[in-house]
């Protein structure tokens, strides 16, 4: 007796009730542990940009602190060149050539004391900005004190009170030792300020390496879940196939022990697969068998 069946046999790697829900469990690990990749990377990327962003401030912060040092050095200079025309008067007794020159250097000095003014208004926050605003009050009034004195002494000399000049010379090194005391307060403060900045710079930074430790801590657990992940997958999988092994193995064994001839065959009854029964029954291989038409296959 033979048998052609045209309903395809159950496939060996179908899955049965309990692995379907088995795999929807995997399937669920599997898009937690997506989650978490994306969670970790987004942190990673997160972190590094904070760090970024706080070193470039933290830079750009030091070049104000290097240019506003630098812009008191060259008060002081010009300070100096104020003050120098007080000197030379009583030497040269040419009172509207150094009147010029001190006028000239008295106008840099308060153009370059004025932009500092600005920038630090601008740039440092308002509670810190009062002291070094104050500071640059004190210098402007100083150094006022200390043109008017030369100026006296300019007055003076026009006077032909050439005898009472000497005794403006110490008056007048003292208004310059104020001016110089009042930028060396400026230059104390910016320090203490900057100093104050870098501290809080550093703490920022202590407090995103905690963060880092927790992001290794989150990258460690992420290795060992798909670590763990890939070794239960793999006994599943190995497991899913052996088990279809075995399967398609008693299929095959009880097709080809059965004394009946059986025949697979497609909708259109070409032939699929045939046991070694049906070759002897209708004589033919199973080479020559295969893809052949059922129909043809019947005598008559």
């Amino acid at each position: 007796m033979s048998y052609a069946i045209n309903s395809p046999a159950p496939s060996a790697g179908q899955p049965a009730p309990q692995p379907r829900r088995r795999r929807a469990k995997w399937h669920f690990v599997y898009f937690l542990l997506a989650a978490f990749v994306v969670l970790t990377v987004s942190l990673s990327l997160f972190l590094n940009r904070q760090l970024v962003e706080t070193h470039k401030r933290s830079i750009q912060v030091n070049l104000m602190w290097v240019s506003w040092l630098k812009q008191c050095d060259a008060l002081s200079r010009q300070a100096g060149d104020v003050h120098v025309q007080g000197g030379d008067v009583l030497t040269s007794h040419n009172v509207p050539l150094e009147s010029g020159e001190m006028d000239a250097a008295l106008s840099v000095f308060n153009q370059t004391l004025s932009a500092l003014r600005s920038e630090l208004r601008r740039s440092v926050s308002p509670t810190n900005a009062t002291v070094l605003l104050n500071d640059c009050s004190s210098i402007h009034d100083l150094t006022d004190e200390l043109a008017a004195r030369i100026e006296f002494v300019f007055s003076l000399i026009r006077n032909g009170q050439l005898d009472q000049t000497q005794s403006q010379v110490t008056p007048m090194n003292r208004d310059y030792d104020n001016v110089l005391r009042a930028l060396d307060n400026l230059r104390s403060h910016l320090r203490d300020q900057r100093q104050a900045y870098l501290e809080g710079q550093l703490a920022e930074a202590n407090a995103f390496q905690r963060y880092e430790w927790w992001l290794g801590l989150l990258i460690v657990v992420m290795v060992i879940g798909i670590a763990v992940y890939g070794v239960r997958l793999d006994r599943h999988i190995s497991r899913s196939e052996s088990e279809a092994r075995e399967t398609q193995e008693r299929y095959q064994l009880l097709v080809e022990q059965s004394a009946d001839g059986i025949l697979l065959v497609d909708d259109d009854w070409n032939i699929q697969f045939t046991n070694q029964a049906a070759c002897q029954m209708f004589g033919y291989t199973r080479e020559e068998i295969v893809h052949r038409n059922g129909e043809d296959t019947y005598p008559p």
